[in-house]
């Protein structure tokens, strides 16, 4: 039982993320019509330009190349949405293609069209990085009181580093 290639983890791939995607939040769409870039390393990575009808909705147009395929023009419009909030304030809303209202789209890299985290089933990335306190946590609920005391030699008796003693 066991042995090599036995678990799924080999083709465990991390969800896309959040910040690996290219965001269009509606905080940056102002003014009746403009352009917006993004870079990637330093290098540009794309822009988009959109064309505002009021407070109704962004007309949104870029040209997109998936793999090696031929430039794509593509030209859509996003309804925009405004609701009251629990405090009485009136706050805008991008309407995704799924119905959501959100503050943000986003396109990941080999997608068309930007649409919500949600339809692009992105995360964030602090959601797949292992935090070691869990581990600390752990060690100190099951007992395991050699694992306790690594985990507090390692990190200066788990005091943050505002409380540790300056010598």
């Amino acid at each position: 039982m066991g042995g090599y290639g036995s678990t799924r983890w080999g083709r465990y791939r991390p969800a896309p993320t959040v910040e690996a995607s290219n965001p269009l939040p509606l905080s940056t769409l102002k003014g009746a019509a403009g352009t917006i870039s993004w870079t990637r390393r330093g290098a540009p990575a794309g822009d988009i330009g959109y064309t505002r009808q009021g407070d109704r909705a962004v007309t949104l147009s870029y040209t997109i190349t998936l793999g090696d395929g031929p430039a794509e023009p593509l030209r859509y419009t996003v309804p925009i949405v405004t609701r009251t909030n629990g405090i009485g304030r009136r706050m805008q809303y991008l309407q995704c293609g799924c119905g959501r209202t959100v503050k943000a789209l986003y396109r990941p890299n080999g997608t068309k069209y930007f649409r919500c985290r949600h339809c692009h089933r992105l995360a964030y990335q602090k959601g797949q990085t292992h935090n070691r306190s869990y581990d600390y946590l752990a060690a100190l609920l099951r007992g395991d009181l050699e694992a306790f005391y690594r985990f507090q030699a390692r990190t200066d008796h788990g005091l943050p580093a505002s409380l540790r003693e300056r010598t």
